[in-house]
């Protein structure tokens, strides 16, 4: 989430260029035990190797992409959520070609209980019925531990030491850390309690462990989305009342939502909270703010149903299949790793767009009753010093991680280099051709210095 500053765009970065590593470490997978990959053809010439690691009662998905010349350390991607996943993603990697693939070896691993490890926590009654939701998380708890499944087990620090115990397994001694968003905490831990075994990390879309998240994410969305606005009427493109507009807007969805029909040719009733989400996803993987303000002028004209037509996330968009998220991590990390540490506000008065956005935290919360893990130890949060060599990324139109949170990791880790960029929404790294470069030439050994890039 983030600010949109009208900065001018520096044409960035010198890049200092350090002489890679010519040593790599071995990829030993003996101790994995091999398993059919989920694409059946992929269309490259590295060799893909698909296993299942067990730890403890879990059995994680890893997929092993070996690089034709694997001079420099393995790399270790981490994918976002919490419960979200990347084995069933490894086309991602190879259409087209990970610049990353040249000199390195990739590991996917999908996470304790997400994607296609073992077991799942998926809520698969999400996904099949239009009853309370509530009911429905319910549902999904009871039977998850009917099952005999410890929900208190699926918390930042299991998922950090299973990946510690998968690298010991692989006989890695030192490997380097790919992170987006959720799985920036996760280096974070790693970079914590595993230093000395990472050789660098990429910060995709940081999410620092001292940010308490709610608290200060739903400031920077109405700072962020104020500002667009700001600057359309600044440069005459929208009329002078547009920012009390947009606020009577929010204010009449919240009295009165409107069912519309979606991509998905279901209804969909939007109040205000579902037309700040769409925005946010928007921003998030589509960052044209032009478009944004087409689609808020729509809303305003009474056209609800066009602008949610162009807000909506496209369909078919990469290669991804099944169901991206799994519910129960997601609450067992959440409801554990970051909601005991924030409190719920409730203020008439808020402006209307964080009005909008405390209706999620709310719902977060009840959920997380119904979940009902304890929280974790008040060190899940302390700050993470380090001073390993660490690229973050972070873009101005993200309003899932707020560039201020990527600012707030840097201060505490004085070998890292933060690019931002005002083009970029969330995780640029995996929808930027050339984010993805840069995070290829910082493994390969090139330095960047911070600044604003254009890319």
């Amino acid at each position: 989430m983030q600010l949109f500053g009208i900065v001018k765009n520096i044409l960035l970065i010198s890049l200092l260029s350090i002489s890679c590593s010519s040593s790599s470490d071995s990829t030993n997978t003996n101790n994995l035990h091999n398993t059919k990959c989920p694409e059946n053809q992929l269309p490259s010439n590295l060799k893909v190797s698909c296993y299942k690691f067990s730890v403890n009662e879990n059995n994680l998905a890893v997929s092993l992409l070996k690089s034709e010349n694997p001079i420099g350390k393995p790399v270790l991607f981490l994918h976002g959520g919490p419960g979200g996943r990347a084995t069933a993603d490894t086309l991602k990697w190879l259409l087209p070609q990970s610049p990353i693939l040249a000199r390195h070896d990739l590991i996917l691993v999908d996470q304790r209980g997400s994607g296609l490890s073992n077991p799942s926590l998926d809520c698969r009654e999400l996904d099949t019925t239009n009853e309370e939701i509530y009911d429905l998380y319910k549902a999904c708890r009871d039977r998850l531990i009917n099952s005999g499944i410890d929900l208190t087990r699926y918390r930042i620090e299991n998922i950090t030491n299973d990946l510690i115990a998968l690298r010991r397994s692989m006989e890695i001694d030192q490997w380097n850390l790919y992170s987006v968003s959720y799985g920036t905490r996760i280096a974070l831990e790693l970079l914590r309690i595993d230093e000395a075994a990472v050789s660098a990390a990429v910060l995709d879309s940081a999410v620092p462990p001292h940010i308490t998240l709610y608290d200060s994410l739903y400031p920077e969305v109405d700072k962020s989305i104020n500002s667009t606005i700001t600057e359309c009427v600044n440069s005459k493109r929208c009329s002078n009342s547009f920012n009390q507009e947009f606020d009577s807007l929010l204010s009449e969805l919240h009295a009165n939502p409107v069912l519309v029909s979606t991509k998905k040719n279901s209804l969909s009733s939007i109040d205000d909270t579902a037309f700040i989400q769409l925005i946010i996803s928007f921003l998030a993987h589509r960052p044209n703010t032009e478009d944004l303000i087409s689609a808020i002028k729509l809303a305003i004209n009474g056209e609800l149903a066009e602008s949610v037509s162009l807000l909506e996330p496209l369909t078919g968009r990469g290669f991804s299949i099944g169901d991206e998220t799994s519910e129960g991590v997601q609450l067992s990390s959440e409801c554990a790793d970051e909601i005991p540490f924030n409190k719920p506000s409730s203020h008439s008065d808020q402006a209307p767009i964080i009005a909008a956005l405390e209706k999620i935290e709310k719902t977060v919360h009840h959920l997380c009753s119904i979940w009902n893990v304890p929280p974790s130890p008040l060190t899940v949060k302390e700050p993470v010093h380090s001073n390993a060599e660490i690229l973050i990324l972070g873009g101005h139109l993200d309003l899932v991680t707020p560039i201020k949170w990527a600012q707030s990791a840097l201060e505490y880790l004085p070998n890292a280099t933060l690019i931002e960029s005002t083009k970029w929404g969330h995780t640029p790294s995996l929808n930027s051709s050339c984010a993805s470069h840069l995070v290829g030439k910082f493994f390969d050994g090139h330095r960047p210095l911070s600044g604003i890039t254009n890319c």
